[in-house]
């Protein structure tokens, strides 16, 4: 139980301050401090804002969807997730896999997000430390984060790609250890090892369909 409720206020937060896209001449820990400072000012316009008419809902989640779209690499991370089987998928099942998968993490995390506001709009720079980072390569790299939640310290990796030498683009986040990716593919896997890419599509659907922003996901 511990680890679901770390995991859950944590990763709402991770998704929305995992590093941005930045230009190549900037150090990947650099995209990332900039990039904390944009989400943390979005978090300030809501300050008192209870979000409790869909419209103000829509908004949010708007501006949130743009930001997390400047972030992810949608289509590197659902491939990712997938493993080996993203070339049992057509290329028509892999662009709708690719929308169904970023959907599925926008609507999850911005759910908890609205779930935890206060909490959220808590966290200021002092709550999260960026460490050091690791340049593996001129197109990869590691950048070392905690964040304080009450008395403990929780350590967030976040993992970049450098595309065509210009931006520093999020591939995984780590949390505790726990990659975001490898839970994911650990659950496609479940379901391709019986199913095949266009049930699993299915599946994606029908959960999406069910899903609203601002209301949780029941399991």
């Amino acid at each position: 139980m511990r680890k679901k409720l770390g995991w859950g206020l944590v990763l709402l937060v991770v998704v929305l301050l995992i590093p941005g896209t930045g230009m190549a001449k900037e150090s990947p820990q650099e995209a990332v401090d900039s990039y904390v400072q944009k989400v943390l000012q979005t978090f300030r316009q809501y300050e008192g804002t209870e979000l409790d008419t869909p419209e103000k809902r829509k908004e949010f989640k708007e501006k949130l969807s743009c930001i997390a779209g400047e972030v992810f690499d949608y289509r590197i991370m659902a491939r990712m997730s997938l493993g080996q089987y993203w070339r049992d998928f057509s290329g028509e099942q892999q662009q709708e896999f690719v929308q169904l998968f970023r959907r599925l993490i926008e609507t999850n995390y911005f759910n908890k997000l609205l779930e935890n506001m206060k909490e959220v709009k808590a966290y200021s720079r002092d709550t999260i430390v960026l460490t050091d980072q690791i340049v593996f390569s001129s197109s990869k790299a590691e950048v070392r984060s905690y964040i304080r939640l009450q008395e403990k310290k929780i350590p967030v990796n976040y993992r970049l790609l450098s595309r065509s030498g210009e931006k520093w683009g999020v591939y995984d986040v780590r949390v505790e250890g726990v990659s975001l990716i490898q839970n994911y593919r650990s659950q496609f896997r479940d379901i391709l090892n019986q199913k095949s890419p266009q049930e699993l599509l299915e599946v994606l659907r029908r959960k999406v369909r069910k899903q609203k922003i601002g209301q949780p996901e029941k399991s």
